[in-house]
């Protein structure tokens, strides 16, 4: 049986093969159901694959499908990952829902389809400027400021040691649009993930 040191991605595919990836090697392998190496499906040499912290394929269905609208409004959850630049965390964004609450929750159920991307800037150690743009022309695009919701580790650093892309760590806001929000998680070898709580678009007619 074959190892893979510290996986940080695995999905399950519907002929039940696995693709798995890791944060120390810049790679995706495939294994049959016994956990048996069968392919290298990517190499990160050759595609830009580095540091990776999750899977997910995107196939021609998730393009059928679309990004999901309702009558609503009900609430969706964002998740993107990307590199930190000199003052901003630029994320590619996922939408999910596909499964149920609780006990009912199948992880292959999952949907997650592509959304568009986020870009979140700092302005001062408490504020922040946050813009997204959705592949979906019905999502549109729309940049405003937001606030940290409470105090943390990182707003006291900056103001020990000034601004830096890791003061994003935490939970931010904007007062105007109560109901919605993003946390956001950096790491040490320079990506970060940032999460958006906020609500599908109300389809029209």
């Amino acid at each position: 049986m074959a190892t893979v040191a510290r996986p940080t991605g695995l999905i399950i595919e519907a002929d039940g093969n696995l693709l798995v990836t890791t944060d120390q090697l810049a790679r995706v392998n495939r294994f049959d159901g016994e956990g048996n190496f069968i392919e290298r499906v990517i190499n990160g040499a050759n595609s830009g694959v580095v540091g990776a912290i999750f899977l997910t394929v995107l196939n021609d269905a998730a393009t059928v499908i679309g990004i999901p609208v309702d009558s609503a409004g009900q609430q969706a959850w964002l998740i993107g990952v990307g590199e930190m630049g000199s003052d901003s965390l630029l994320a590619e964004m996922l939408i999910t829902d596909g499964t149920a609450f609780g006990n009912e929750l199948d992880p292959g159920m999952v949907r997650r389809l592509p959304w568009g991307i986020t870009r979140l800037t700092v302005i001062s150690c408490d504020r922040a400027q946050f813009g997204y743009e959705s592949i979906d022309e019905r999502y549109g695009s729309g940049r405003y400021e937001m606030i940290r919701v409470a105090p943390n580790q990182a707003q006291r650093d900056c103001e020990v040691s000034g601004l830096s892309p890791h003061i994003l760590n935490g939970t931010w806001f904007c007062a105007e649009r109560s109901g919605e929000g993003i946390m956001v998680e950096v790491f040490d070898n320079g990506q970060g993930v940032l999460s958006w709580y906020t609500y599908r678009l109300v389809e029209s007619g």
